[in-house]
């Protein structure tokens, strides 16, 4: 995948709340957003158990 293509990735799952651009995904680019979904949400899993941590996020 070319650089350019992984950062204009990068940039809609950042910032894109419409995920209508998922939809014309090739099959390397979907594998990719995948992998990132699972990132995601382990890493929200992993706050949501740090003491402290869990109050903060809930008030946002």
């Amino acid at each position: 995948m070319k650089k350019e293509r992984r950062q204009e990735l990068e940039t809609l799952f950042i910032q894109d709340s419409d995920e209508d651009w998922r939809k014309m995904l090739n099959p390397e680019e979907a594998a990719l957003i995948a992998r990132w979904d699972a990132q995601f949400e382990e890493g929200k899993r992993r706050l949501s158990q740090v003491p402290g941590e869990n109050q903060d996020n809930q008030k946002q």
